[in-house]
Formats: structure tokens, sequence, C-alpha cells
């Protein structure tokens, strides 16, 4: 089973592309009001956090990226995670055993909240980030790095 029931979407091209672009430059959120998406002159009220994912969706197909969408079960097994953090399974394993990754037993199975999952993926790219900013400053200061600037 795989963790995204998935649907790739392709960017429009031309003035499609264009029409879209316009849109967006003059869209505006509010953060405290419930928005209105019509489809069809089917309209219906959604909250910002919907609101934004449908501009960040049209955001990307204006910038000419594809875009995969996908629905995620909110509790997922330790194979799951590891296809949403890059990592294998077994590793998933470990963190969860360390106590990295909170989890819960389903029977003999761990299963582990999706946001539990994002927040640990979080938290490792920025150690990550912070780690290769410490060992690009300590290859300056030694002098591997003639010029380049990061």
């Amino acid at each position: 089973m795989s963790l995204l029931d998935e649907k790739a979407v392709t960017p429009p091209q031309g003035a499609e592309r264009a029409n879209l672009q316009h849109f967006l430059e003059r869209s505006t959120l509010e953060t405290e009001i419930t928005h209105t998406l019509v489809l069809d002159g089917n309209s219906i009220e959604v909250p910002t956090n919907v609101a934004q994912a449908v501009l960040d969706l049209l955001s990307r197909l204006s910038k000419g990226q594809s875009v995969l969408i996908g629905s995620v079960d909110e509790m997922l097994t330790t194979s799951q995670v590891g296809e949403l953090l890059g990592i294998s399974r077994n590793y998933v394993t470990q963190l969860v055993d360390r106590g990295d990754i909170p989890f819960e037993y389903r029977g003999t199975h761990r299963r582990i909240r999706l946001q539990d999952a994002i927040e640990y993926g979080n938290a490792a790219r920025v150690a990550r980030a912070k780690s290769l900013d410490e060992i690009s400053k300590i290859s300056k200061k030694a002098g591997l790095y003639a010029g380049d600037e990061f």
C-alpha cells in the first residue's frame, strides 16, 4: 500500500498559465475569515488553511511545476513514515524504539501520527542545515573554499 493515493497534475500552458499568474498576483488571504471557493458556478465557504492550500497548488502550477496531489492516513505504518521522510523502514523503527518519534501500538504493529512524522522530519531538516552551516564555516576558515560564497 502506497502512502499517497496519487494524482499528478501538469501545469497549464500559454494563456491559461498567464491568466493563473494574473489571478495569483491579485489574491490576498486574510487569516481570520472564511473564503469562498467557486467552481463551475458552485460556491463553498472554506477556512483559511484550505484557501492557502488551493493558492499554493495554483502558485506551483503557474510557475510551470507539476504537482502531485494525494491523501494521507492520519496513523501511518513505519513503512509509510519511511516513504514520507525518504528513509528506510528499519531506520524509522530504530527512531521509534529509541523515542525520537512518538508511536502507539495497534495490536502488535507500531503506528505513528502523521503530525509526529512531519515534526520529526522538519526538526531533522533544521538540524542537518545547522550541521552543514557549521561544516562550511569550518571549511572556509581552514581555507578549503577559495572565493566560494555560500
